[in-house]
């Protein structure tokens, strides 16, 4: 009997052993080919992929179309996946594989109109276009490999059946990517319902323009409040939905000759992005005798957005610009097809979308109602308009343009002047372009299309919807946007703040607060001359001087009287605070949570919590801080729910005493125990991986992370009320570009280039990232060549 038991259990024991050998196997045969040779259509002489030892691809080619099929391939054979889930939003697609949960970002995205937007452009387009052509070739590649490499395990868990790309798709995914940028649909509603519900008072007090200067807002024709809130309400229940990261925000200067020790331009440039495994960027390095460059991809499109050769550089940043604006349009109430305007009523287009929702036998029926403002889209709230409906007038899709030949250009120009004259081009998304060349020369536009509206129409607000479609817009001419070129400071930066004025006045926009400028601005505005080392270190800089000044003018504003000794030793340590986040600091801990209970004891009595939660999301609600506490007096400081006229000084003793108790309670009574590690991590979060038992296959982390909200390196969180801090969002890429020693200029991702979890390239990075350390963008092809595994594609 014991033999017979011991001879099963050998069974059993073998029959495990060959599973975990066939499965061993299997996921080997799943991981990116980084060597030998293929044969690939549409190449028509031999091409030559390098991969370094973060699996960068460094293609040479004898044409720019041949390496964009390899470049296809490989960046394929990296983010397949990432680009299956990419080219699904703006298609309205994820319901397909997400489910029900995933039904309000598929209604959100159809709704823009984002596909016929990318149709309009694409129907310009002519085969003889060297764009045009480009892309054929790119997704010649991602086909290729689609058809013949191994299929992505994401496909085999999600039951996900592959399908050939498009060029829909690749504008599909650069509209996904605009609308990341655009938050007025978040703010407005917001900023609608302060002004209805609470009144004029309730809204001076909120900084709402950079600088203070408060706009006087007409009451006549303004949205309900309960309907301006569900709709901030549920856009955000659609983009939180969001299978891959959104864009935020991001830091970027340029240093002349004259501030650096090479005495050659150095451009800097961190976007902010949120988290995710694999993280947003892919880089690849093209070279053909006619053509170099260094760039970061998104997923699915072949023209990096960053990039660089030994001629020049750009970077980005988000400008901040308010380029979306909601119209409240007034339906026939004898037909409810009509909405009225100047010239009378006029009929709704309409348009209708079948989602296919998984686990569900029928599709979803979404009909779309189009004004000459831009589509409705309150008709998506479960609650309805009966009376009113609201419609998204947003720049992307209203205007006539063509981002993709616009970023050909710019990546294809040969100097400044060129490069320059093609930024006019592009009227969407608000961006910052940041530019330095080897011949010295650093700039700085602010691009997209600004306009002004008439004085009756305010830029912050829900505007009345009854005016023909353009008759109260100016649209300002590209040479008026803010901009500077070889300044006298010899440097140029930003940091989502707000830009110099336009005709005398700032242009309306959602602006950060100016954190993290005035750092950049503290450490850059001397006569220090720069080594691209400093500037790294500069890039992992965690440290806030306004952050230090708004601890200062609490402590003396509030009542200190009867205070424990552990609220008496925190006030010393934040006495000593210079406001530096390092993963030993205490001080940190105690001012986010304090922050915190300051904000909601000023304002959610009046919003509530729901609504209040959706306020401290916004851009002004960080903003208006430092205002507010320089303020002695506010309608806001006295608690509508009781009977007292509170002071701000009660208030922030009270938020004090709130964020002494929510520490104590999750990190014990000792104030020495509150480092900053314990509360403020980070983790790269794959779609897949908030299923417990995958997130050790496909999440990346968590890390300790240094660094906050507004400072350089700008690990980024949402406040919940919880004392923990889940970052979010932060650099995408730290990237610095040296051109006194270009062919070794400095990068580093998130997590890593791939995003197969079976490559060696998947998180390879993330260490050095959370270290703030940096790696190599190898241009010199003698060092690539040696150091270098070889991938041959030959034309088939």
């Amino acid at each position: 009997m014991k033999r017979k038991a011991i001879k099963i259990l050998g069974y059993v024991f073998l029959t495990l052993g060959v599973l975990a050998l066939g499965v061993y196997v299997w996921t080997r045969s799943l991981k990116p080919n980084y060597e030998g040779t293929l044969k690939l259509d549409g190449v028509n002489a031999p091409v030559t992929v390098y991969f370094d030892d973060y699996g960068i691809p460094h293609i040479e080619a004898e044409n720019e179309l041949d390496a964009a099929v390899a470049l296809g391939y490989v960046h394929a054979q990296d983010r397949l996946w990432q680009m299956e889930l990419l080219r699904r939003i703006g298609r309205g697609e994820l319901s397909a594989l997400f489910g029900e949960r995933a039904l309000a970002t598929d209604q959100l995205f159809l709704t823009l109109g984002i596909q016929e937007n990318s149709q309009k452009q694409i129907d310009q387009l002519k085969s003889t276009d060297p764009e045009f052509q480009l892309l054929q070739a790119y997704l010649s590649g991602i086909n290729q490999f689609q058809e013949n490499g191994p299929t992505p395990i994401e496909f085999y868990l999600t039951g996900v059946k592959k399908r050939p790309f498009t060029i829909l798709d690749v504008y599909n995914s650069l509209g996904y990517m605009a609308f990341s940028f655009a938050i007025g649909q978040r703010t407005d509603p917001m900023i609608t319902h302060i002004n209805n519900t609470l009144g004029q008072d309730y809204l001076e007090d909120l900084a709402l323009e950079y600088d203070d200067q408060y706009l006087q807002i007409p009451h006549k024709g303004q949205l309900d409040q309960q309907e301006a809130l569900a709709m901030v309400h549920w856009i955000d229940q659609a983009m939180n939905q969001l299978p891959v990261p959104s864009f935020i925000g991001s830091n970027s200067w340029v240093l002349g000759p004259e501030k650096t020790v090479g005495g050659k331009v150095i451009l800097a440039n961190d976007p902010h992005i949120g988290f995710s495994a694999p993280s947003v960027w892919y880089e690849a390095h093209i070279k053909t005798p006619n053509y170099e460059k260094y760039g970061y991809h998104i997923a699915g499109i072949p023209i990096p957005l960053l990039a660089h050769n030994k001629n020049y550089a750009n970077g980005l940043t988000m400008f901040e610009n308010d380029d979306l604006d909601l119209y409240q349009e007034k339906v026939n109430p004898n037909n409810p097809d009509q909405y009225l305007t100047d010239q009378g009523w006029a009929d709704f287009g309409i348009r209708r979308y079948e989602i296919h929702v998984k686990g569900e036998e029928n599709p979803r029926i979404l009909q779309v109602k189009d004004t000459h403002h831009g589509p409705v889209i309150s008709d998506l709230l479960s609650n309805g308009f009966e009376r009113e409906v609201i419609a998204s007038n947003w720049v992307y899709t209203q205007m006539e343009f063509d981002a993709v030949k616009s970023l050909y250009a710019l990546q294809h120009a040969q100097d400044i002047a060129e490069f320059a004259s093609h930024l006019h081009e592009i009227k969407a998304p608000g961006l910052n372009m940041m530019y330095g060349d080897q011949h010295d020369n650093i700039a700085w536009w602010a691009i997209g299309q600004l306009y002004s509206t008439t004085d009756s129409i305010a830029p912050h607000f829900i505007k009345t919807g009854v005016t023909t479609k353009n008759s109260h817009i100016n649209l300002y001419p590209f040479e008026n946007n803010p901009q500077s070129i070889n300044p006298e400071s010899h440097f140029v930066f930003t940091a989502n703040n707000a830009t110099s004025t336009m005709d005398g006045v700032l242009y309306p926009g959602y602006y950060a607060p100016d954190s993290r400028a005035r750092r950049i601005d503290q450490l850059l505005n001397n006569d220090k001359k720069w080594a691209k080392e400093q500037v790294a270190e500069m890039m992992f800089d965690d440290t806030s001087s306004v952050t230090a000044e708004l601890v200062n003018q609490w402590l003396k504003q509030m009542d200190q009287q009867g205070l424990s000794p552990e609220a008496n030793q925190v006030i010393g340590i934040l006495k000593q605070w210079e406001g530096s986040y390092g993963l030993d600091e205490l001080a940190p801990a105690f001012f986010h949570r304090w922050e915190y209970e300051w904000l909601s004891s000023v304002f959610s009595d009046e919003l509530g919590p729901d609504n209040f939660s959706q306020f401290l999301n916004t851009h002004f609600a960080k903003r208006l801080v430092r205002p507010l506490t320089y303020k002695s007096n506010s309608v806001w400081f006295d608690d509508v729910n009781t009977q007292e006229k509170e002071v701000k000084s009660d208030l922030l003793r009270r938020s004090f005493d709130r964020a002494m108790i929510a520490l104590s309670e999750e990190l014990g009574s000792n104030p020495k125990k509150w480092q900053w590690s314990k509360v403020h991590t980070v983790t790269h979060g794959h779609p897949l991986g908030s299923i417990s038992i995958l997130a050790p296959l496909f999440n990346v982390g968590p890390y300790a992370a240094t660094g906050s909200r507004e400072v350089i390196n700008n690990m980024a969180f949402k406040y919940t009320g919880s004392v923990y801090y889940a970052v979010d969002h932060g650099p995408s890429t730290r990237r610095i570009v040296d051109f006194s020693d270009i062919e070794h200029s400095m990068s580093i991702l998130p997590t890593g280039q791939s995003g197969n979890p079976f490559s060696p390239h998947y998180n390879d990075q993330a260490d050095l990232f959370h270290q703030g350390k940096f790696r190599l963008m190898m241009m010199n092809w003698d060092e690539i060549k040696a150091q270098s595994t070889r991938l041959n594609l030959l034309p088939n």
